[in-house]
């Protein structure tokens, strides 16, 4: 789950609040800090590249914010150009490509 925002503990607290109303449950801190990605662009970026270098080739974004497309927007945006190339990864990997879509 991923949410962008400037401000780490509004995003956090944010995401918490979102997937307690989505699935009905209140997880805990230590849960959430494994499964959440929040903060600034920089922030998930990094989380993210983390992913990307330890293998993952496809990674899957959902975001965890009532904003759903302004959350796109801004990945998009800011926080997509921070991870390079992700289709090259499979590519490294002599895996097929989805044409740059993962």
């Amino acid at each position: 789950m991923v949410i962008v925002n400037d401000q780490p503990a509004a995003a956090f607290d944010e995401a918490r609040r979102f997937l307690a109303q989505y699935y009905g449950e209140d997880f805990g801190r230590a849960y959430l800090d494994v499964w959440v990605v929040a903060g600034p662009p920089e922030a998930v970026a990094t989380r993210l590249q983390a992913y990307l270098d330890a293998g993952c080739t496809i990674p899957i974004v959902r975001f965890a914010s009532w904003q759903q497309e302004q959350q796109l927007d801004r990945f998009v945006a800011e926080v997509l150009p921070m991870l390079g190339d992700v289709s090259r990864s499979a590519q490294d990997q002599g895996e097929p490509s989805s044409g740059g879509r993962r």
